[in-house]
């Protein structure tokens, strides 16, 4: 297995950039997500250049659509030669229809191994040329290039359904905290007033002080798809997708004043192991006429599937291999390349009538959800959890990150003059809690109400690994 490159560049990019070049489903998939003229919003994906999957799997995607096309036309050009050949017969016609089924071969093959070639070369570029990943490839259309590179430094998630993370991956745990407020520390004083903001800001200083190399500490707004026109600024043009950056103004009001539809939570997010493994929390606080309220929710988006991975295998001289394979696929190619361009328009007409679909309903419908549904990041991360040396790392860190978070919640109310025992006995719970990334298999633990323990029943079920969304990549 060879390590990728990463003086720049991750190794989850470097591995996704080369599966496009090695996959055509897997290429396809990713074009349509990233570039489809589509009317939904862009799921996060935590930790990957969006720009540079999109530039190989454009670069990609051309390259299959013109092997399609020549070797389509290699055999059309054969039919045309060969059945004049067997309709005139004769005693020339066996020799001359050989060479013809010869000569389509040979192009099919130079065809198939030039296409092959330059994918394979490509593929290992990503891995091993130190460069950016995304200055291997030309550059898409700045409009397309400037949206991917604003959904990669969002402060909104316009979700559809109802869980609003979408994009993060497995649910770890969650649990939460019902404090009455008003209930003084000690008989004879006061309690000091305070907003869901203050709390809201002493969180984010205490997840800064814990001082976990890589942690991303920032609010983001989270929107049902159904009200992104409700936020100002967010939608600006019903035909087109929702924007990826709201105010400050808009973060706070989702603090101070939570809607339904609309609530702003403390993100806090680390990525590492090359973009191998991401973990993210999200905390929030609500303030009552009586109660504090505080929800805490932790995600992981698990190493990539195997099938994106093939790139680490393969050896820095594939040539053989590739003459190999194209000399025994050369023939089974060229029979399936009308049914392959074929399948290329209709892909591309039916995402156009899917993109038609959509501004229909907006038009007619005066709520339309415009919220995603997933991530491309979760899409292509593993369902089942493997036993890594980097999963104790993070373990350790989502032991430092609720730590954190508890004591400061207790330094709050202390320093408010609240009384803490309700707050100690709920605590108690929340930390007798084990939360592990690699022993989570068959449920995710979750703390529910007055700090009980809740089992949920698990997204995939071990040994059951949930299908990938396109076809599984080339094998090397």
């Amino acid at each position: 297995m060879t390590t990728p490159t990463t003086s720049t560049g991750s190794y989850a990019d470097r591995y996704l950039c080369s599966a496009v070049h090695l996959s055509d489903g897997f290429a396809g998939y990713v074009l349509g997500v990233l570039t489809g003229d589509s009317l939904d919003a862009l799921g996060p994906s935590p930790g990957m250049d969006l720009v540079a999957l999109a530039r190989h799997a454009d670069l990609a995607v051309t390259r299959h659509r013109r092997q399609h096309g020549l070797l389509a036309g290699v055999l059309a050009g054969t039919l045309a030669l060969a059945l004049p050949v067997l309709v005139a017969g004769g005693e020339t016609a066996a020799p001359l229809l050989i060479m013809v089924l010869l000569g389509a071969w040979i192009a099919g093959f130079t065809v198939l191994l030039v296409h092959r070639l330059d994918g394979y070369r490509r593929a290992l570029a990503v891995r091993d040329d130190p460069a950016q990943p995304r200055d291997l490839a030309p550059p898409l259309d700045g409009a397309t290039e400037a949206y991917l590179a604003s959904v990669m430094t969002s402060n909104v998630v316009v979700f559809s359904g109802g869980e609003p993370f979408v994009g993060s991956g497995a649910l770890l745990a969650r649990w939460k905290l019902n404090i009455n407020c008003t209930r003084p520390a000690s008989a004879g004083t006061a309690v000091r007033p305070f907003t869901a903001a203050d709390l809201h800001k002493d969180l984010t200083l205490a997840a800064r002080r814990t001082g976990i190399p890589g942690l991303d500490v920032h609010n983001r707004l989270f929107v049902a798809g159904t009200a992104a026109g409700t936020v100002p600024g967010l939608h600006p043009d019903p035909m087109n997708r929702p924007l990826t950056t709201v105010s400050s103004a808009a973060l706070r009001a989702g603090i101070v004043q939570p809607q339904p539809t609309t609530r702003t939570y403390l993100c806090l997010r680390k990525v590492s192991w090359g973009g191998d493994l991401v973990v993210e929390v999200f905390v929030r606080v609500e303030r009552t006429a009586a109660y504090l309220f505080v929800e805490h929710h932790a995600f992981v988006l698990l190493p990539l599937r195997a099938e994106l991975c093939v790139a680490a295998y393969l050896p820095s001289n594939v040539a053989w291999r590739v003459v190999l394979r194209s000399v025994t696929g050369t023939l089974g190619e060229l029979l399936r390349s009308p049914g392959a361009l074929l399948r290329d328009a209709r892909g591309t007409a039916r995402r156009a009538r899917a993109a038609n679909r959509q501004r229909k309903q907006a038009r007619r419908s005066p709520i339309y959800d415009y919220g995603a549904g997933s991530g491309l990041r979760s899409d292509a991360a593993s369902p089942e959890r493997i036993g890594l040396f980097q999963y104790a790392d993070e373990d350790r860190d989502l032991g430092i990150l609720r730590q954190a978070m508890l004591e400061s919640i207790f330094d709050f109310l202390s320093t408010h003059g609240i009384d803490t025992s309700e707050f100690t006995r709920q605590q108690t719970s929340i930390v007798n809690q084990s939360i592990s990334i690699g022993s989570i298999t068959n449920g995710n633990t979750v703390i529910g109400a007055n700090g009980t323990v809740v089992q949920q029943p698990s997204a995939a079920v071990p040994g059951q690994p949930t299908a990938a969304p396109w076809a599984p990549a080339a094998i090397p």
